[in-house]
C-alpha cells in the first residue's frame, strides 16, 4: 500500500485517485482493527481518511 501511495503521489501526481483508492480499502476492513492499526503506521495519512 505505501508502494501504491508513493506511485499514485509521487510518481503520476494523482493525490485525488490516490484518497479514492485508500478510503474504499479502508472502508472495506474498517472492522479489522490490527489491519488499521498496521496501516496507520505504514501508509501516510492513513488516520486522516474519511
Amino acid at each position: 500500500m505505501k508502494k501504491v501511495h508513493h506511485v499514485l503521489v509521487d510518481v503520476l501526481h494523482d493525490a485525488p485517485r490516490w484518497r479514492d483508492f485508500a478510503i474504499k480499502i479502508k472502508r472495506e476492513n474498517i472492522k479489522r482493527p490490527a489491519f488499521q492499526e498496521e496501516f496507520a503506521k505504514a501508509v501516510p495519512g492513513w488516520q486522516e481518511l474519511k
